[in-house]
């Protein structure tokens, strides 16, 4: 998925979507959390590489549950625990693998990379959301379906 700029009678918003594959039913995500530990590595190496080929960054997303082998397991239905534990001990090697075959950024360096003009000090939190109203120099683009 494309980076776009949500306009909002507030200002602007920067959406980075999380890296998915198009499948029948609609877009599955390969990028972080259950669908990075299922999805074969191949599957996200190649999303990633088509992302990257068509010059967009693709964002990779961890939560610490995606890591901790020790959370004691809850008694759910199967496929719920299948997302929720499902394959949780590959999660690191394929981020380091993802680390040794990509290079990777900030959002916040991808944001000054796309030259918004937000002031330094606004860009402090960045990486986790940008104060609205900020963004007035992005251009105003659609996402591609």
């Amino acid at each position: 998925m494309i980076p776009y700029t949500l306009s909002t009678p507030d200002g602007e918003i920067r959406e980075f979507p999380p890296l998915v594959i198009p499948f029948p039913i609609g877009n599955l995500p390969v990028g972080g959390g259950w669908g990075l530990r299922i999805f074969p590595y191949r599957t996200v190496r190649r999303a990633m590489k088509e992302l990257n080929r068509l010059g967009h960054p693709g964002l990779i997303h961890c939560h610490p549950s995606d890591f901790d082998t020790q959370t004691p397991s809850l008694p759910l239905p199967w496929i719920k625990r299948f997302v929720c534990y499902g394959k949780i001990r590959t999660t690191e090697e394929r981020l380091t693998r993802l680390l040794d075959d990509f290079e990777f950024s900030t959002v916040r360096k991808v944001l000054l990379s796309m030259e918004l003009k937000i002031p330094n000090s606004k860009l402090q939190n960045a990486n986790t959301c940008l104060p609205a109203g900020r963004c007035s120099n992005v251009h105003n683009s659609k996402p591609q379906r």
